[in-house]
């Protein structure tokens, strides 16, 4: 005779099929994974992070403010095609540009700040 007390204690082992996922966090795990390998697969050959940076360097440059040289070739020496003025005269007429303030994304490695005021958003 069957006793159903003893029947309903007894642990029965976890059977693992591959068609079929025994519990739910299994089932999330295979997702989870899942998604990690389609998206290492859609961005295989980009290094986004070194593109970002790139840009951010590139964004800095742009912004700082530039040395204005005034110098003018041919006035007291010998101008033509080719011919660079002195260093004496282009040290003479070159005007340094002021060191403008600090950038708000300087410490933030992961942001970029836009710091040109855009009429567009000014109107709103």
């Amino acid at each position: 005779m069957i006793d159903l007390q003893n029947l309903l204690t007894i642990k029965l082992p976890s059977v693992k099929s591959l068609a079929v996922p025994t519990t739910v966090q299994e089932l999330k795990d295979e997702d989870e994974r899942d998604q990690r390998q389609i998206i290492k697969e859609a961005f295989a050959g980009d290094d986004v992070i070194r593109d970002f940076l790139k840009e951010k360097r590139e964004a800095v440059e742009v912004s700082k403010p530039k040395d204005l040289d005034l110098t003018l070739p041919g006035w007291g020496e010998w101008g033509g095609m080719g011919l660079k003025p002195r260093a004496k005269k282009r040290h003479q007429f070159l005007i340094k540009a002021l060191e403008g303030p600090p950038r708000k994304d300087k410490n933030l490695p992961n942001v970029v700040i836009n710091e040109k005021r855009s009429s567009y958003a000014a109107a709103h």
